[in-house]
């Protein structure tokens, strides 16, 4: 009897302990529209990491409440849309914020497993923030491969060759390029970790190192010269920076054990006949022009992702491959069919930002890798539920509301008859058709939208325009763009948000 009783708890203990939630984060919520709500955090993304036109483009009160109010708009847009309609059924729309929401869900594993188990060294810091002081004059210079990465540390461990004579042996013409190097919070870890993290010597040579894009950097240090920093604000700012660049090198190493856990055991082959196939019917999709490649950046500079390749273009090619299997991972196939599936939620991620037609075959299995592997993490993710965290469902929430307010906002620029070009004419059209819109939904819906008057009062904004972009990853736009819709600076509906509360 007792051995049963114990067995009724422990299967107890496991279900609570299978099914419990991962514990939401704790969010600053600045207003509250229906079941949707504007974080702070939000708010200032959203003012801070985008260009903001120029009626609301400062710091002052009205400009903030003209933000607000936009930001309000965005998510009356987005509900008029409703659930059901053109973009929220449309499968390539479903896969795009699917796939908003797993990038979140990687990030945030990388949070979990990286950057919350960094515990540094107050030596390490020290050393570091003594070091930051100095600006290095060096001689430098690259190799492509890891092959020619190994000759080159081999000729430089030679002790009758010099630095200066193995640039000459791998090719190197004219005089040994140089260069100064300055400690900054931003950078490439590889080479700010080489130079800053030990003290060096007047003609140290360092490397190969990878650097990035899979470029190997050997350096020789030529002088330097030390900075001193002389006001507190000034020691206290290096010191943040210090650590903050010290935390993301080491979460990124924490993080590439934590992969390697999760990969270990798996290995992908690629079925060559069928990948050089899919690689002549897609490459020239991905070499493009240097025009091509700033019309694409306008693109989503003032819109959003659009899908890396258009495949309606070679419809008729992929039918006669799409079966075909392309690669084995963990005893399954995936045919070329279930690379496209993959490919509609995660775009590739080239590891070179030189690709071109001669390494594109390698850049792209290269690719194709890094999609698998981020599949297994998001894998990873959906088993401890991060799906269900607040803070995922806020920004994927933030997607999608955004995508279908412009949805919303063309259909009902067209049933207005509206004449006028968005991109040319938007003063025309906010003061002609979206103020008075805005105006009306306020209205509409003021019962259901509360406002923290107190913490918004309390919002600092700068003037200066960003623009912000992340590195690697599959949907590389921070925030979506400024919703621009509405220019009313009143706060004339609503209640305080803790009256709804």
């Amino acid at each position: 009897m007792k051995t049963q009783i114990l067995l009724v708890i422990l299967a107890i203990a496991v279900l609570f302990s299978c099914s419990k939630k991962p514990q939401d984060i704790e969010q600053v919520v600045l207003a509250k529209i229906g079941d949707r709500t504007i974080t702070l955090d939000e708010f200032i993304k959203r003012s801070e990491y985008t260009i903001r036109p120029a009626y609301a483009k400062g710091n002052h009160y009205i400009h903030k409440k003209i933000i607000l109010n936009s930001l309000i708009a965005e998510k009356l847009f987005a509900f008029e849309a409703g659930k059901n309609n053109a973009m929220t059924n449309n499968p390539q729309f479903q896969n795009y914020i699917q796939g908003r929401k797993e990038q979140a869900m990687r990030k945030w594993l990388f949070r979990n497993e990286g950057t919350e188990k960094v515990q540094l060294k107050d030596e390490e810091l020290e050393k570091e923030f003594f070091l930051s002081g100095r600006e290095y004059s060096v001689a430098y210079f690259t190799v492509p491969t890891q092959e020619m990465a190994d000759s080159v540390h081999f000729l430089l461990n030679q002790p009758n060759i010099s630095f200066e004579n193995v640039f000459k042996k791998i090719g190197g013409e004219g005089e040994l390029p140089t260069h100064t190097v300055a400690w900054q919070r931003e950078g490439n870890d590889a080479v700010i970790e080489a130079l800053y993290t030990d003290s060096l010597k007047v003609g140290q040579v360092i490397g190969p190192i990878r650097a990035q894009n899979n470029v190997y950097t050997s350096i020789k240090i030529l002088g330097w010269t030390e900075s001193v920093l002389i006001t507190d604000e000034q020691i206290r700012l290096r010191l943040r920076d210090v650590r903050e660049r010290l935390s993301r090198s080491r979460a990124k190493q924490i993080y590439t054990d934590f992969i390697l856990d999760v990969m270990r055991g798996k290995t992908v082959r690629f079925n060559q006949d069928t990948f050089f196939k899919v690689v002549e019917m897609v490459q020239p999709f991905y070499i493009v022009s240097q025009e091509e490649k700033q019309q694409m950046f306008n693109e989503k500079f003032w819109q959003e992702e659009q899908p890396n390749v258009n495949y309606s273009d070679m419809e008729s090619d992929f039918e006669s491959i799409k079966d075909l299997p392309l690669l084995t991972i963990d005893g399954q196939t995936w045919t070329v069919t279930d690379l496209r599936n993959e490919l509609s939620r995660h775009p590739l991620v080239f590891r070179s930002r030189n690709v071109n037609n001669s390494n594109f075959p390698e850049q792209f299995k290269l690719a194709v890798v890094d999609l698998i592997r981020d599949k297994y993490l998001t894998e990873e993710a959906y088993k401890r539920g991060y799906d269900e965290i607040n803070v995922i469902e806020q920004y994927t929430n933030m997607w999608q509301d955004q995508a279908l307010a412009l949805f919303h906002q063309q259909d009902y620029l067209r049933s207005q008859n509206c004449p006028y070009n968005f991109n040319k004419d938007y003063m025309k059209i906010i003061d002609q058709y979206l103020n008075s819109y805005v105006d009306s939904l306020q209205t509409k819906y003021s019962d259901q939208i509360g406002i923290d008057v107190d913490i918004f009062e309390r919002v600092e904004l700068t003037r200066i325009d960003m623009f912000v972009m992340e590195n690697g990853v599959p949907y590389p736009i921070a925030v979506p763009g400024f919703p621009v819709v509405t220019t009313d600076n009143r706060l004339d509906y609503g209640s305080k948000l803790d009256e709804k509360q």
